[in-house]
């Protein structure tokens, strides 16, 4: 039992450092829209539309690994707990 325990205790962290490296690999890859006060274009709009969408898709993709990070280290808790 106590090989189990240990095994998914290596395996939880190894996912747990995958999950970080992947997190901030995505916080750091993210071009945060500019501030705009000037007028823009139309073509410019477009281009900002595409960028927000980018950006929406990034913040869904960070917020899911936020989460699935969450679990594991909430199934380390409580695996030390166990012990």
């Amino acid at each position: 039992m106590a090989n189990n325990l240990n095994l998914l205790r290596s395996r939880l962290e190894s996912k747990q450092k995958e999950l970080i490296e992947v997190l901030e690999q995505i916080q750091t890859s993210v071009n945060h829209p500019k501030d705009r006060r000037t007028r823009i274009t139309s073509s410019e709009k477009w281009e900002a539309a595409g960028e927000g969408f980018e950006l929406e898709k990034y913040l869904a993709l960070e917020r899911q690994i936020k989460k699935d990070l969450d679990g594991v280290v909430h199934a380390l808790h409580m695996l030390e707990e166990v012990k």
